[in-house]
């Protein structure tokens, strides 16, 4: 199982700039079950995908995998 609590995101674009990605996204995924992650060009799929992967670690929010 997979829970994502309050997951956001901010990349900041120059001094004064700031995108927000994600934010305060939540969801919970149990051991069957199969997702699709669908949305529009620039809408945070990439973004949510390389923070679950592990390639992005500066977020805020639970990622919690297996209760753990």
């Amino acid at each position: 199982m997979i829970a994502i609590k309050r997951l956001s995101k901010t990349y900041k674009m120059g001094k004064d700039n700031e995108v927000h990605a994600l934010s305060d996204v939540s969801f919970s995924v149990d051991t069957s079950e199969v997702i699709a992650l669908v949305g529009s060009s620039g809408s945070g799929k990439s973004t949510f995908l390389n923070i679950l992967g592990g390639l992005d670690t500066d977020y805020d929010g639970e990622i919690i995998v297996e209760g753990k």
